[in-house]
């Protein structure tokens, strides 16, 4: 019974110094939902003009079953995250560790809303592969 007691308030201990895990998924609110009506605006776009800048950003069409969407699965976010972080090439220390994710058929668009390359700059979107290799910077 004592060991039990002991290990019980051990755990406990253990639990409430153990540093929290952050969310990588930024939440669906009104950042993401302009980055899905931007992303849409692109990969959804049959104006010529506007097809050249999703070519030239290496944007694939949208699954016509889910269209483009914003991503809230925690696996995809850390990955999404850890993509973008290796990709940065300017103040990192403007990194915010939560990101939006943004995907129109296999490609994801990654979006830090805090990052800047440098003071003053504008966000860093990010495309990227399924297989997270980058495809451009915008």
């Amino acid at each position: 019974m004592r060991t039990q007691i002991t290990l019980s308030l051990i755990v406990a201990v253990v639990s409430f110094w153990a540093a929290p895990v952050s969310a990588q998924c930024r939440p669906a609110d009104s950042g993401g939902n302009a980055l899905v009506r931007r992303g849409s605006k692109y990969a959804q776009a049959t104006d010529p003009s506007l097809t050249a800048v999703r070519d030239s950003l290496r944007l694939s069409p949208p699954s016509a079953r889910t269209g483009v969407v914003l991503v809230t699965k925690s696996a995809t976010c850390k990955a999404a995250n850890t993509a973008y972080q290796k990709a940065v090439t300017g103040d990192r220390t403007t990194l915010s560790g939560q990101v939006y994710v943004v995907q129109s058929g296999s490609t994801y668009v990654v979006l830090d809303p805090a990052y800047r390359y440098t003071a003053g700059s504008n966000p860093t979107h990010m495309a990227f592969s399924s297989q997270w290799v980058l495809l451009s910077k915008f």
